[in-house]
């Protein structure tokens, strides 16, 4: 059975490149991306609001699909109307011949689940924590596309993101590994393959 790798941080602080990174590295990772599991906005609800509680989660049909995947079939996420605002699913994935959503492949070693509520899925047995630390300054120029002054980077930061940008940086705390956002993805894997080697280990036998 492979394992579960939860991985959260703000939005734009690279949690997506990263966990493409781990699974373009081949060593049996696979990448489900939380925001494919984004519920339906409702009518009249904003969807910074929205997407600021676990609630938008469609976890049930994440487990249904995770379920697909270690049965060793692969498995398509559900694709969300991004064009339309996030009112309706285009697709809702699973065992499908082929679909618009992102195709995931069976993981021998684990299930990279990577989003800005990562944290509040209840995966057994126990998964591993992973949060990725990016800058304010940064994450503000990835948002607007051009240079930001530190000093105005929260600000540009609570316009453009939902509310929850604080609470999703305590993550930090419950973390059993931080990776820094902005360096190299070649670092960023090998510091994730060490630490995800050692977390795992087999425990050694009482005496």
């Amino acid at each position: 059975m492979a394992h579960v790798v939860l991985v959260s941080g703000i939005p734009r602080a690279g949690k997506s490149s990263f966990c493409d990174a781990i699974e373009a590295a081949r060593e049996g990772f696979t990448h489900v991306p939380l925001d494919r599991y984004v519920r339906p906005v409702p009518a009249a609800t904003h969807f910074l609001n929205w997407i600021a509680s676990p609630n938008c989660i469609a976890w049930d049909h994440l487990r249904s699909h995770l379920a697909i995947l270690e049965s060793g079939e692969p498995c398509y996420s559900p694709r969300p109307a991004w064009e339309g605002g996030w009112r309706s699913w285009i697709s809702a994935g699973g065992a499908i011949a082929d679909g618009p959503g992102r195709r995931m492949e069976p993981a021998c070693r684990a299930y990279l689940v990577a989003g800005t509520h990562a944290f509040a899925f209840a995966a057994m047995p126990r998964p591993m924590r992973v949060f990725v630390h990016t800058p304010g300054e940064v994450i503000a120029e990835r948002l607007t596309g051009t240079r930001v002054d530190p000093a105005t980077a929260e600000r540009v930061i609570s316009r453009g993101l939902a509310p929850n940008t604080a609470a999703v940086r305590q993550d930090v705390h419950a973390a059993d590994l931080v990776i820094d956002g902005t360096a190299h993805r070649s670092t960023q894997v090998r510091e994730f393959l060490a630490a995800f080697t050692e977390f795992f280990a087999p425990s050694a036998p009482a005496p």
